[in-house]
């Protein structure tokens, strides 16, 4: 376990096999300026990073490094570390509002990262609740010393059933048989209160589980992509698809084929190969 007081600069590093920085410390992200990627078995598990608004750019290359590779797991840190900086970042009076809305996304699922917060949220939301409706309703406790379970029913038909008490004739049966008669609109704002932030929640908590899986479907459809891609070149040059349907470039590459062998009239063969969209000839 290390401790970096300073941006630790690492070059070079792509043809490595690998990177632990496992329970390190770093009071800046790390740096890799003369490498295009990372290695594939980079570790920072249980790394700990303080937080400063001009590491933003910092933590976006890392996270960029293991985009490229596919790894979620540490490209969602690394981008919650990076939206974290950028919150530390609005100190505009007029950003006051966009820094809130973002420290909740944060703490209730870590910017969309964190399913296992988001759940959790989802439960403590219940259970406030579910203790704020016995408490007004007279029924914490039932005589028998138990917990009344019709507080229970009512808490999850603000999940089930969202906004019921708006409707023009309030149940007063089932789940809604322990409301007082003649319920304020106190009520009325609590429910309506529930609803909204347990929806929020699921989605909180489908959209991280999303951000974990759906990995894989991005990985086969790139797949199919470079597997189109990879087609349409070996279709447009092959040699005999240009020899059987010549088009303007074939022609084209036939004429630059015809100079070449005649300037070159000493080289005992001459063979062309053409790369991308442009004709390479190489004398053997």
């Amino acid at each position: 376990m290390s401790e970096f007081r300073s941006t630790v600069q690492l070059n070079f590093v792509a043809l490595m096999r690998g990177l632990s920085f496992r329970g390190c410390k770093f009071s800046h992200p790390p740096s890799f300026p003369r490498s295009q990627k990372i290695p594939q078995r980079t570790d920072f598990s249980r790394a700990t990073f303080q937080r400063h608004a001009e590491d933003e750019s910092a933590f976006r290359s890392i996270r960029n490094y293991f985009s490229d590779h596919r790894a979620r797991d540490p490209e969602g840190r690394f981008y919650t570390l990076e939206k974290r900086c950028h919150r530390l970042g609005m100190t505009r009076l007029r950003e006051w509002t966009p820094r809130a809305i973002s420290y909740l996304y944060d703490l209730t699922s870590e910017y969309g990262y964190s399913y296992g917060w988001a759940l959790f949220w989802f439960v403590a939301v219940q259970v406030l609740f579910g203790l704020t409706y016995a408490g007004l309703s007279d029924r914490l406790f039932h005589p028998g010393g138990r917990f009344d379970s019709r507080v229970v029913a009512l808490t999850f038909a603000q999940v089930v059933k969202p906004f019921e008490l708006f409707s023009a004739k309030a149940p007063i049966a089932g789940a809604y048989a322990i409301l007082p008669d003649g319920a304020s609109g106190w009520w009325v704002f609590l429910t309506a209160t529930q609803s909204v932030l347990s929806i929020t929640l699921i989605a909180l908590f489908l959209l991280a589980i999303r951000w974990r899986f759906r990995k894989g479907v991005s990985d086969f459809r790139a797949l199919l992509r470079h597997a189109t891609i990879r087609t349409n070149f070996c279709h447009r040059f092959s040699p005999r698809i240009l020899s059987s349907r010549p088009s303007s470039l074939s022609v084209s590459f036939q004429a630059t084929v015809r100079r070449a062998s005649t300037s070159i009239s000493a080289s005992p063969s001459i063979s062309a190969m053409p790369l991308s969209n442009s004709s390479t000839v190489s004398a053997d």
